[in-house]
């Protein structure tokens, strides 16, 4: 069965280089690992993020991808994000999964 992934972010015309490079690392070690990620798309908003992330929603639907990570381009995350949420999903039993997000001291 397939595994392919939908990644897809808002951002309010400019994202963060942390955030970029989280992206990058992710992308990059899964080109090298499971080749999962399918597309990575990302969506222009302003204050009305809860539209977007239906519009984002949408996008997901209409493509053939399997998964859909979502994720908020003010966050950094690990290389391994995605391949731990997806250790931890199952259609059947837990097709929605979640990461805690923790604000770290610079």
């Amino acid at each position: 069965m397939s595994e392919d992934v939908f990644v897809g972010y808002m951002h309010a015309g400019q994202v963060a280089g942390d955030f970029c490079q989280s992206l990058a690392r992710m992308v990059f070690h899964d080109s090298r690992s499971n080749r999962r990620i399918h597309t990575v798309t990302s969506l222009h908003t302003g204050p009305r993020i809860a539209e977007a992330r239906s519009l984002m929603v949408d996008k997901f639907i209409e493509s053939d991808c399997d998964w859909f990570l979502m994720i908020d381009s003010d966050m950094t995350f690990a290389r391994t994000a995605l391949d731990d949420l997806l250790a931890v999903a199952s259609r059947g039993e837990r097709p929605i999964v979640g990461g805690l997000c923790f604000v770290a001291d610079k």
